[in-house]
């Protein structure tokens, strides 16, 4: 029971609350004892209530008639004073300093995950995180972050959106990543500050959603085959990931800069993206011309990759065949993209 109440959000303002009942109950309970029972337990609670509250109405009882009441009336004064302040205080503070607010808005905030589904949840807002939280943002897709780092949820707020949907909590913790509504969820970032501890998150996200599409960051390059058994769709090791850039941004600099743009630029109009044919989609078994891909959409297909298939045949034909779970890579405003989603659909 301590234990729950220690970790319920409403602690600060339940314990205070819970301490002056009890002294109010206690209160009551002696008065009736005192007074040898003569008087009903309504109307000793209304006398520990008029002597916890000072107002100064008249003795209801009579214990001042008596030694032991004039006695158990001073005790029950001072330590009721005692609770009596330390409550109001603990109350103020609460209201003042804001968690009230707070709670009511992690409250409309749950429920805005709650009505979630097919997001992505992001592990870590830290360094690495506030990174895929900008880029997730900008590709305009629902998402959850969870930091059990308050000040780290407040600095990713402030430095995306007010709106931002957070969780305070532990991610490596079945408790955090249901509130997330992992159940729900197409997509888990492990973005925490140690390996051991994305290696769990992977675990433990597989184990409540095998469909999860899961991306981990792994520090130490040797682990990364480590992260691979234990679940993860696609590992990202930002040591490699780094020295891979540093030797393209010497070797071939303006390509670099120009998937930059296409990628993470500030004209967030056009992207490289990927579409896939769904499962009964109407462009299953035909054509690109069939399709007509450019004129009903826009987007430039650079790349097809088939089903099952490790290989991408880049800049294909006219006569290159669709099948269900083709990949498309292209390059196209997201519009445009959602517009070849949709043909997809239809055929």
């Amino acid at each position: 029971m301590l234990r729950w109440l220690n970790n319920h959000p409403w602690a600060p303002l339940l314990q205070p609350l819970l301490i002056l009942l009890a002294v109010w109950l206690c209160g009551a309970v002696g008065f009736y004892i005192v007074t040898g029972g003569a008087y009903s337990l309504d109307r000793c609670a209304y006398m520990t209530a008029i002597t916890l509250t000072t107002v100064g109405y008249e003795d209801v009882l009579g214990v001042s008639q008596t030694l032991t009441g004039r006695i158990y009336t001073m005790v029950l004064l001072v330590v009721g004073m005692g609770a009596t302040l330390y409550s109001v205080s603990s109350v103020t503070a609460f209201i003042v300093e804001g968690h009230l607010r707070r709670l009511f808005r992690e409250r409309k905030m749950q429920k805005k995950i709650d009505n979630l589904d097919h997001h992505f949840i992001v592990c870590g807002g830290g360094e690495t995180g506030i990174h895929v939280v900008h880029e997730l943002i900008a590709a305009a897709v629902p998402f959850v972050v969870i930091d059990q780092n308050p000040e780290v949820c407040a600095a990713v707020r402030a430095q995306t959106s007010e709106d931002l949907l957070t969780i305070i909590g532990d991610a490596t913790h079945e408790k955090a990543l249901e509130q997330a509504g992992i159940g729900r969820a197409r997509g888990l970032v492990a973005t925490l500050t140690d390996d051991k501890d994305n290696l769990f998150l992977v675990v433990t996200a597989n184990f409540m959603n095998s469909n999860l599409r899961v991306v981990a960051k792994c520090i130490d390059y040797a682990s990364m085959a480590k992260f691979k058994r234990a679940g993860a769709t696609y590992v990202v090791s930002p040591t490699y990931i780094g020295g891979l850039r540093i030797a393209s941004q010497l070797l071939r600099p303006n390509v670099v800069n120009f998937l930059d743009n296409m990628l993470r630029g500030r004209d967030k109009t056009i992207r490289v993206d990927e579409v896939e044919v769904p499962a009964g989609g109407g462009a299953a078994g035909k054509t690109l011309r069939d399709l007509r891909i450019g004129e009903r959409t826009g987007v430039l297909v650079i790349a097809v990759r088939d089903p099952g298939s490790d290989y991408f045949d880049y800049n294909p034909g006219g006569a290159r065949q669709l099948h269900e779970g083709s990949l498309l890579v292209v390059i196209g405003r997201g519009s445009e993209a959602e517009s070849l989603r949709q043909v997809m659909r239809e055929g």
